[in-house]
């Protein structure tokens, strides 16, 4: 017991958000080579707009696996702290930032089983979270944008599900204007619009294994590159989701605030 109470005292407390926790860690060290630490500080909240901010700023960091890391970005991202759904549709309003600074903002969705992982480490197995390949591992990427390897177009849908390899679709996003992306999801589908146009990225149980939920939701800006074009900023106007059912299960307009409906 006593053992346990060191441990625990070098775990931080992380900012909360209302429902979001934002993330204080190093970036994902599972497969991609990742250089940025995520700051608390790099979401910002104003005139009912978050932004993630993304710079060329020297940093150290650590996680739950490993020892303090240097690298030459900052950036942030929130996630949920304990909601999670099953099926309904996500409906994002947000501004990308320029392709050209090479960053890699996405909007997703995870297992549950990792969702207190994640907020300590970017990894999975880990914890409670199921290693990639197994059937347990369920995500959807409702959007990732990123130059590089092993990205083929700026902005894709991806799917993890059943332990297979991940589907992935890519579509355009020419500019950093404001846009309206939904994602619909059921036990047989899942279709990603823009705007109220399909992207074209859409999958059914008989092409590719759907992820099955509960899922949580993270919104993030990372880095695969050095950072020289920064500083980038991925702007959120308002998310919101609804079940299957079509009733709205929770809203954010980003006040530095979040809600679920009073009925």
């Amino acid at each position: 017991m006593k053992r346990l109470c060191i441990i625990l005292a070098f775990i931080p407390t992380l900012p909360l958000f209302g429902q979001w926790t934002a993330l204080q860690r190093l970036g994902n060290i599972y497969s991609e080579a990742e250089t940025v630490c995520n700051e608390p500080y790099q979401v910002s909240f104003a005139n009912s707009i978050a932004t993630i901010s993304t710079a060329h700023t020297g940093a150290s960091c650590t996680d739950a696996l490993t020892g303090s890391t240097a690298e030459p970005n900052i950036s942030g991202g929130i996630a949920w702290t304990s909601q999670s759904f099953t099926y309904g549709t996500v409906t994002f309003r947000g501004a990308l930032p320029s392709s050209a600074t090479a960053t890699w903002p996405a909007i997703w969705l995870l297992t549950t089983a990792c969702q207190a992982s994640f907020l300590e480490v970017a990894y999975a197995p880990y914890g409670t979270c199921p290693a990639v390949s197994t059937p347990a591992y369920n995500e959807i990427d409702m959007f990732e944008c990123a130059t590089g390897v092993p990205f083929s177009n700026w902005c894709q849908m991806h799917m993890f599900a059943g332990g297979t390899s991940p589907s992935a679709c890519a579509f355009a996003v020419s500019d950093t204007n404001y846009h309206t992306w939904v994602l619909t999801w059921s036990a047989s589908s899942v279709a990603l619009t823009m705007d109220g146009t399909s992207t074209g990225c859409s999958y059914s149980s008989g092409s590719s294994t759907i992820a099955q939920g509960p899922l949580f939701l993270i919104i993030q800006t990372q880095m695969l590159g050095a950072g020289s074009f920064l500083p980038a900023a991925f702007k959120l106007d308002y998310v919101e989701v609804q079940d299957a059912s079509n009733n709205i299960i929770f809203y954010d307009h980003f006040n530095h605030m979040s809600m679920l409906p009073t009925s």
